[in-house]
């Protein structure tokens, strides 16, 4: 097996991987916004109600929101980083590929 053909199964895992990656990313995205517009809500429900019932209620809903929100962001932001590794891999894969083919010229 040659070093072009190792470098295409590399690449292709990666470029799998990459993929699946970004899909996992989009989810906990709207994942996050989800969170973040709970937090929001219940923020602006415990202002508006002014019964201690409901305030508490809305207090807790809030703290939950906050803490799943706060998970997320972390999960989101380590998917970033291994989203670029594998970017950077990809990117010096392709360039050993590149650098690998022959120069073709055609003759005028």
């Amino acid at each position: 097996m040659t070093n072009e053909e190792i470098w295409n199964i590399g690449l292709e895992e990666r470029t799998d991987k990459l993929s699946k990656l970004q899909s996992e990313y989009d989810r906990l995205d709207v994942e996050c916004r989800k969170a973040e517009f709970e937090m929001d809500m219940y923020a602006r429900l415990r202002e508006v109600n002014n019964a201690m019932l409901y305030k508490q209620k809305f207090s807790e809903k809030y703290e939950k929101c906050a803490r799943e929100s706060e998970k997320l962001t972390k999960q989101k932001n380590a998917l970033e980083n291994e989203i670029s590794v594998l970017k950077k891999e990809i990117y010096y894969i392709l360039s050993l590929i590149h650098i690998s083919e022959p120069t073709r010229r055609t003759p005028i």
